[in-house]
């Protein structure tokens, strides 16, 4: 016969719990019923909140490359929802510098025409269609929003992210 050796050595073996409780302590089903009554509940109060936020929302699933574990999509969702104003102040500073772009050619020597915008860029700090692109994916990449994403009013981008930050806790909450 095969004796381990905590066993062996007067080690005493953990508290088995009860039918209807998890892990190793002790309870009542009671508590086991409460537990769930309020896991129910806590469910049944975000999904309402779900509705209330999602009214007249339409959610897509967003396709990306990486996958997040819940805990930082929730990080994520959290961070549009509290930094997406400044991302509206910065993309309008993004469009008035991109507005100052020259829309037509002075030279027709490719050479002097690169000189020259690299001249407005440096003094007046405008961008191109180009670096202008690049600036807004990198802007929107830092909330977690595809590069060519493109964003609607504040009010309609808060609202998306209160949908979505209200369905991932109901979600998440919910066996």
């Amino acid at each position: 016969m095969y004796i381990s050796s905590s066993i062996a050595h007067g080690a005493k073996s953990a508290p088995q719990g009860r039918a209807g409780t998890s892990g190793n302590r002790r309870g009542t089903d009671d508590e086991a019923a409460a537990s769930a009554e309020a896991s129910r509940k806590a469910s049944a109060e975000w999904f309402k909140r779900f509705q209330e936020d999602c009214k007249g929302i339409r959610i897509s699933p967003r396709l990306s490359k990486d996958q997040r574990s819940s805990y930082d999509e929730e990080l994520l969702l959290r961070k549009r929802l509290k930094e997406l104003p400044e991302l509206f102040e910065e993309k309008a500073k993004l469009d008035r510098r991109a507005n100052l772009w020259p829309k037509t050619s002075v030279f027709t020597d490719p050479v002097a025409e690169r000189r020259r915008l690299e001249n407005i860029a440096r003094t007046t700090g405008a961008l191109s269609r180009q670096a202008y692109r690049v600036e807004l994916a990198r802007l929107l990449a830092r909330l977690g929003y595809p590069p060519h994403y493109h964003l609607r009013t504040l009010q309609a981008e808060l609202a998306q992210a209160r949908c979505e930050l209200s369905r991932h806790i109901w979600r998440s909450i919910t066996p």
